[in-house]
């Protein structure tokens, strides 16, 4: 999840655009407003590593799957990237059209990007700093990306609920708390709630006292002291189970689905007048195919031209922790996912363990955010003043877990993850150039991939089954007109 570092007690804290110039200047790495004009590393780029707590806790069988030993020569769809996008593209297909021959290529193994790093919140907090949103792209479009991550959470636990997987998937939907790091925080947050309402659209949630925040949800009265915002039906998702259970579930309905890992695409290249246009190529072989759906976020540009610039998709390197409590005896757990000071702070706690060992806190700080650095093998050495600061942080917003943190004992993962992002924060969803009608993308999330990818996808599919049947793809009216790209 992506966090906002405020820059003022206005209601511009919240920097909802011009991504680049903020993070290159905040980076103090200006060079990188030239770097996004050449393509990035792939992924394959960089060791498959296990750092990630999503990663080293959950590993499955399908993770380095090769349907066939080596690429078949054709297919009607190939889809580039098996995170969150790719899997639910994959599934979405199996349910509109399991007669398709569908092959997905993952560069590494599946679910080891950012799907596989996150910092597992399901939802946003629909009305922070829409005022700004709405000066920049207009009313009727901020409220559009808004309640896209209604729709975007209702329809994900719509598909789990379907199967009966929210243990599969470690659903929890004990809420989403985002705590008010100052007085101007929580006043700018009313405000935004006001401009919503005053424009016909009522955001789910709620205020809560401070009282409330520490008796209910066992936050300090220091980290409490402005009150929150609660969101009931929020919460966390383990978001490689779920990766895995889509692409198992279109695997069981749709036998000519064909899983490519370890497999980084080089190049896709387009014949017109070819019956299947698109040329996938590997280092493995090719592959002909009728339409293409790049579902690599960060790295879009790699593959795509088009991208490349101050216009297109850059990388952002976030971090996380994940710190075991040392709490004595029972304590009061903490159920929602726990936001603090614009998001800055994002901690969830994992499940208590049979063992009986005290449970593992997830936490990403959004300051710690390295403009271009692809490399999320590594954790970058000069974050560890920042590292401090999570420390205190934990121990001063939930004592009774961390009441004094020694790094050495209780920091049992540590890791990075390549977030796609864009200058003005949209997403990208639609056609990569109108010349090349069978070639979709779904990238560059921001940060917000699960609050944000389930809807984004099935909407960026349903275009792509259109194409392939030759029918007109009527844009909903819902899709934030900022995202949309030649739809």
């Amino acid at each position: 999840m992506a966090a906002a570092t405020p820059t003022s007690e206005t209601n511009h804290e919240h920097p909802v655009m011009d991504w680049l110039n903020y993070l290159a200047t905040k980076n103090g790495n200006p060079e990188v407003l030239n770097n996004v004009k050449s393509p990035c590393p792939l992924p394959s780029d960089f060791p498959d590593t296990k750092a990630s707590y999503w990663i080293a806790e959950y590993q499955f069988p399908m993770q380095d799957a090769r349907t066939t030993p080596s690429l078949p020569d054709e297919a009607d769809v190939v889809v580039i990237g098996a995170g969150i996008v790719g899997a639910t593209a994959v599934y979405r297909i199996s349910e509109a059209q399991p007669d398709l021959r569908v092959v997905l290529v993952e560069a590494r193994g599946i679910c080891t990007g950012a799907t596989g790093r996150n910092g597992g919140h399901l939802s946003c907090h629909e009305a922070g700093g829409i005022r700004d949103l709405a000066e920049r792209v207009g009313t009727e479009d901020a409220i559009r990306i808004r309640k896209t991550f209604r729709k975007n959470r209702d329809m994900t636990i719509s598909v789990i609920e379907q199967h009966n997987a929210q243990q599969k998937v470690d659903l929890n939907l004990g809420g989403s708390l985002l705590c008010f790091g100052s007085a101007g925080e929580r006043d700018a947050f009313i405000a935004d709630i006001a401009f919503c309402k005053e424009h016909g659209w009522e955001p789910e949630g709620k205020i809560i006292t401070a009282e409330e925040v520490q008796q209910n949800h066992g936050v300090s009265a220091k980290s409490a002291q402005h009150g929150a915002w609660y969101l009931p039906r929020g919460g966390t998702i383990y978001a490689r189970k779920l990766v895995d259970f889509l692409i198992t579930k279109a695997s069981e309905s749709m036998p000519s689905l064909n899983i490519q890992t370890h497999t980084p695409v080089t190049k896709v290249s387009f014949d017109n007048a070819a019956a299947l246009p698109y040329t996938v190529q590997t280092g493995r072989g090719e592959i002909r195919t009728r339409t293409v759906l790049h579902a690599t976020n960060a790295y879009a540009r790699a593959l795509i031209p088009e991208l490349r610039g101050q216009d297109g998709v850059f990388g952002i390197k976030a971090h996380m922790l994940g710190v075991r409590s040392t709490a004595d005896g029972i304590v009061q757990d903490l159920k929602p996912g726990l936001l603090h000071n614009h998001a800055i702070h994002y901690i969830l706690q994992r499940p208590r363990e049979q063992s009986g060992k005290s449970p593992v806190f997830l936490y990403g700080h959004g300051d710690v955010e390295l403009i271009e650095d692809f490399n999320d093998s590594v954790v970058p050495a000069d974050i560890e003043p920042t590292k401090k600061e999570m420390y205190e942080y934990l121990e001063t917003a939930l004592p009774q877990h961390f009441p004094a943190i020694d790094a050495k004992k209780q920091v049992e993962y540590d890791w990075s993850g390549i977030q796609g992002f864009t200058n003005d924060g949209r997403s990208i969803v639609g056609r990569v150039v109108p010349e090349r009608p069978g070639e979709f993308l779904c990238v560059a999330h921001n940060g917000e991939g699960m609050s944000r990818c389930f809807v984004l996808s099935t909407i960026t599919v349903e275009a792509l089954l259109a194409h392939l049947k030759g029918e007109f793809f009527k844009r909903p009216d819902w899709l934030p007109h900022l995202y949309a790209r030649h739809i």
